[in-house]
């Protein structure tokens, strides 16, 4: 995705439609959510393409460890280790909605969910600018 991402941001900027972008990227053990947004950074500017400021319909939503972490949180509502690798909810995907839903109404809501992780918090900040 980060390699993909610069030539999206340009089609997006460039498409004149009222659409918004959202991006995910996993941070991981090796790379802090701050690495993974000045990666994306980077890789505009490598392309000669300014860094997404607010204004801009374009969400950058980086979990800590990956999106099993802010999933885990939002269907278990307990507090979530940004460090452990949660289990992937492959062959029961469908049971992950209620956490897609539960983080749009906190984006919506301006909520910021108590003991959510930073990642989480972060993210929810973000999304925010595409509603």
């Amino acid at each position: 995705m980060r390699q993909r991402a610069p030539e999206q941001i340009k089609a997006h900027r460039t498409a004149h439609v009222n659409a918004a972008l959202i991006i995910h990227v996993d941070a991981d053990p090796a790379n802090s959510v701050h690495d993974r947004r000045q990666q994306l950074d980077a890789a505009l500017k490598e392309q000669g393409q300014s860094p997404v400021t607010n204004p801009e319909r374009i969400a950058r939503l980086v979990p800590k460890r990956n999106i099993e972490t802010w999933i885990r949180f939002y269907l278990d509502g307990s507090p979530v280790d940004e460090v452990q690798a949660y289990p992937k909810y492959t062959g029961n995907e469908s049971a992950c909605w209620p956490a897609a839903d539960s983080f749009a109404r906190d984006a919506a809501g301006n909520v910021q969910p108590p003991q959510a992780p930073g990642s989480l918090l972060l993210g929810l900040d973000e999304f925010r600018c595409v509603l």
